[in-house]
């Protein structure tokens, strides 16, 4: 069992404890019990932090497309919520300074080795990027 499932359980717990306390408490609670029955009804019950991620990851897509078709401040606080448990996203500014950082650290490196060594960046301090805006940096760079 990763770090992230018992993070999101421990959370979803402490959230029911505090439902009296807020609308925004009910909502987490709700929000994270939907979270782990999606975990719970995986074939593969592989439950790293990869693949709670990935869950993670889908739900917030999922309110995210909800909240385009029609907004509510319960579906803005919920995307809010499950944020909290994705890796910071990059901006283009972000994903530019570090690839501009690798190539100077490693001057000689190709295309497919500077896109290797931003997903072993990525996995020391966590956070995401958009690969194509990657590759897109890094060929204009190189």
């Amino acid at each position: 069992m990763g770090k992230l499932l018992n993070r999101l359980q421990a959370d979803r717990a402490d959230a029911r404890f505090k439902t009296s306390m807020g609308r925004t408490f009910k909502l987490k609670a709700e929000l994270l019990t939907y979270v782990l029955g999606e975990l719970s009804r995986q074939k593969d019950k592989d439950h790293s932090d990869k693949v709670v991620q990935a869950i993670v990851a889908k739900v917030k897509k999922n309110l995210e497309d909800a909240l385009r078709i029609k907004y509510t401040d319960d579906l803005h606080t919920e995307v809010c919520i499950i944020a909290e448990y994705l890796p910071l996203e990059f901006t283009e500014a972000q994903l530019q300074r570090t690839i501009e950082g690798l190539i100077r650290a490693n001057p000689e490196a190709k295309m497919g080795q500077i896109m290797g060594l931003l997903k072993q960046a990525s996995q020391v301090t966590p956070f995401s990027y958009d690969g194509k805006m990657a590759s897109t940096i890094v060929r204009g760079l190189l």
